[in-house]
């Protein structure tokens, strides 16, 4: 059985010390009011990761729970050795509070995480799954052995919120991504017209730059020309005459000079037909320069808006068209996700109605079973039920609310348990409520916080009686004024006031023996003088 082992502290609130071993059945802490019972309670609390209004901030509480397996997996998966036993200890230093199990630094919410569910306290008017409707479904749902549906609905509710987040990341430019995905488009569009071809293009802008500077160029390869061939004393004539000479002095064996001459002649003439094709080429109509220059013209316009170069403006529309894929992507995985998110919603809306139905029937079974505890505890005209109301969309909790309603009259109509004004009357209920779920209960320990107030001195036995009947389902903790509860409880510890340091000090002790009856004779004395002073007024 896990639970609440020990729980020690120092330097804690009103006490300078205490140490309490629990027994795994029913536990009572009696004592005057104002002694320090509920700073117990708090410290309790703390090692479960809660830290009530009016925590300590100093001081030092630590803990021993019994763990189950759920918690040894948790410690297990965050890296932490389990053992059968878990040590929770808590420093209250200042403004800061630390988190140690087994002695490791940890957080409060992996402490929350743990061991949060393990401890269950109710206190007068302060009872959560009572008076909150949105946790009535836990009460029904804590009575379901098979929990398959719930475990499938909560993992289905899951995609759902990740599929709706995942549609919200969408809706910042939902708007202009038509608008966005047109000019995209244009712009890769107006590239793709132009059919650009680098090597093609780049042998374009060379005719075009001779084209415009045909009239120059002209003009000097004609000079060219002269110097080479044409003129009188050109490169041509010249070498020409040096072969005659070479010749002429063939006899003196230059004839090797006079190859060398002529091959350098034939060069000549090659380079010259070069330069006449060259100034050939310059010759060109109208109509091609401006087929020409209308092609410039283009690649001119997309280097001013794309990029410096045919290979930027190219570059360039490949960024375009990837941004263009992403957009047209996210549109394809938002009507995806808009449609999973109905598939999921309408799955959600079919086991939800199979919840309702199996809810419905738990609910049948504990209203017979809360009820026959009700009229043990007095409450025979009292009558309950739990209402379902439909959501308007499936929720965490399902595609109904659970209401807990009740009416402590047979002439008075249903409202909800909270608006019940009675502390008494409330008491009772969580009493009831809790004895008809102890098989099913998901905590190891339930702490009771003095609800016994506003219960009168006959209801005592009766109330004692269910705390019994309890405390053989689970753990429970009783701060209570009721001898009765006292007497049967298996383990009883007292809280009393004495001097120290300080304006007054809490002590805790374990009451055994004679200690233990004159402390329950001392409550029931006060019990009967408080009933006879209810009597008088």
């Amino acid at each position: 059985m896990h639970m609440l082992v020990a729980v020690s502290g120092r330097d804690y609130l009103t006490f300078e010390s205490f140490d309490i071993v629990f027994s795994e059945g029913l536990n009572v802490i009696t004592g005057e009011s104002g002694s320090g019972k509920t700073v117990l309670l708090k410290a309790i609390q703390s090692l479960v990761g809660l830290l009530p209004s009016g925590s300590a901030t100093g001081g030092y509480v630590e803990g021993v729970f019994v763990a189950d397996g759920r918690q040894k997996e948790l410690l297990s998966n965050h890296g932490h050795i389990s053992n059968d036993e878990l040590s929770v200890s808590v420093d209250f230093t200042g403004q800061r509070v630390v988190y140690r199990i087994n002695g490791r630094l940890v957080s409060r919410q992996l402490v929350q995480e743990v061991l949060g569910g393990s401890l269950e306290v109710h206190s007068q008017h302060s009872t959560v799954r009572l008076l909150d409707p949105s946790t009535h479904h836990v009460i029904i749902d804590n009575a379901i052995t098979d929990r398959s549906l719930l475990q499938e609905y909560r993992d289905l509710f899951g995609e759902l919120i990740a599929t709706r987040r995942r549609l919200s990341t969408f809706s910042h430019y939902e708007e202009g991504m038509e608008r966005e995905k047109e000019i995209l488009q244009f712009q890769i569009d107006e590239i793709d017209r132009t059919e650009l071809d680098p090597e093609r293009d780049n042998e374009i802008e060379k005719t075009y730059m001779r084209m415009r500077e045909s009239t120059s160029l002209k003009e000097t390869s004609e000079r060219l020309m002269g110097i080479l061939r044409v003129d009188e004393s050109s490169a041509y004539a010249r070498l020409n005459e040096g072969v005659e000479i070479l010749q002429d002095l063939g006899r003196f064996g230059y004839e090797h000079v006079a190859d060398k001459v002529i091959e350098a002649i034939n060069a000549l003439q090659q380079a010259c037909k070069s330069v006449e094709k060259e100034m050939n080429s310059l010759e060109i109509d109208e109509e091609s320069l401006k087929i020409v220059e209308a092609r410039i013209n283009s690649i001119q316009e997309l280097k001013r808006k794309y990029g410096s170069s045919i290979y930027d403006i190219l570059q360039f529309r490949e960024v375009l068209k990837r941004k263009l894929t992403k957009l047209q992507n996210a549109e394809e995985e938002m009507e995806s996700l808009a449609g999973k998110d109905q598939e999921i919603a309408a799955g959600l809306w079919k086991l939800g109605k199979e919840i309702d139905r199996q809810r419905a029937m738990l609910a049948e079974e504990l209203v017979i079973s809360v009820k026959k505890h009700l009229r043990d505890l007095r409450m025979e005209e009292t009558d309950l039920r739990f209402f379902m109301r439909p959501e308007d969309a499936p929720k965490a909790h399902g595609t109904s609310r659970v209401v807990l309603e009740v009416k402590t009259r047979a002439s008075s109509p249903f409202t909800e348990i909270g608006q019940i004004a009675s502390g008494g009357e409330l008491s009772r209920f969580l009493i009831a409520i809790e004895c008809a779920l102890k098989d099913y209960l998901p905590v190891s320990s339930i702490v009771f916080d003095e609800i016994d107030v506003g219960v009168g001195q006959r209801m005592g036995d009766i109330m004692a009686a269910k705390m019994r009947e309890l405390s053989h389902g689970v753990q429970t903790i009783v701060i209570t004024h009721l001898p009765q509860v006292a007497q049967i409880a298996d383990a009883h510890f007292a809280v009393s006031r004495t001097s120290g340091d300080r304006e007054f000090v809490s002590v805790v002790s374990r009451l055994e023996g004679k200690s233990r009856k004159e402390e329950i004779n001392e409550m029931s004395g006060k019990r009967i003088e408080m009933f006879r002073e209810e009597r008088r007024g």
